[in-house]
């Protein structure tokens, strides 16, 4: 990661049919909504989310794609339309926009990379 700014977005989303079955690992129907999460990478001297410094006990998805990444200390800034806990998917959306903000870092931004890497993060989390 080089000395600037990287970011991305991603979509808020609301389940349609099957809310409770993904808790069981059943399918859902799930649609992107217009409400938008941004997120921001740049070097730091601490790694970061809105100023709060990482700790292994707080922002776990947020931890795991900078250790996905091998990350050097970063500063995470994020705005969003909608409210962390509200239903809309946050835990997606910021997995999400991080990991396009990374792999934008190494100039290598590929979806089915970005994909693949949140659903590894979800797993893991």
């Amino acid at each position: 990661m080089s000395g600037r700014t990287w970011g991305a977005s991603a979509p808020a989303k609301v389940i349609l049919l099957g809310e409770h079955a993904v808790v069981f690992g059943k399918p859902a129907v799930s649609v992107a909504i217009g409400l938008r999460l941004r997120c921001k990478v740049r070097p730091a001297a601490v790694s970061s989310l809105n100023g709060i410094p990482l700790t292994p006990h707080n922002y776990s998805y947020v931890s795991a794609c900078l250790a996905k990444h091998d990350a050097p200390p970063t500063a995470v800034l994020t705005d969003s339309d909608f409210p962390s806990g509200s239903g809309l998917g946050s835990s997606a959306a910021v997995t999400v926009a991080l990991l396009a903000a990374l792999n934008a870092s190494k100039g290598d931004l590929k979806e089915d990379v970005v994909a693949r890497e949140a659903f590894e993060v979800e797993c893991e989390v």
